[in-house]
């Protein structure tokens, strides 16, 4: 039925599965973190998302659910002056902004 609308004007099409719901809740969490993380950056502060971690034993940590889901964590603190550990690269700005 959408498909055949959307043939001929603009439709909402997603999410209308559980399975396409979890995906745009994760996607909306990630886009909504980004924005805490500049938040928190101009605070003078730093973040760090981190993914790769045990989802279970945070859950438990937190008294969250079986069903419940963590998106991401994020790392906060202040920046060390021996935090960087090597010379750091930057490309020429020019070369990725253009002006019209």
């Amino acid at each position: 039925f959408y498909n055949t609308i959307g043939l001929f004007q603009v439709i909402f099409r997603e999410p209308m599965f559980p399975s396409q719901l979890k995906t745009w809740a994760h996607k909306t969490t990630a886009l909504a973190c980004e924005n805490i993380m500049l938040s928190i950056r101009a605070q003078g502060y730093d973040t760090l998302p981190m993914e790769g971690f045990d989802a279970k034993r945070v859950k438990k940590l937190l008294g969250l659910g079986c069903k419940d889901h963590v998106t991401m964590i994020l790392g906060v603190g202040k920046r060390s002056s021996k935090g960087v550990y090597g010379p750091q690269f930057r490309f020429p700005k020019e070369d990725f902004i253009i002006k019209h």
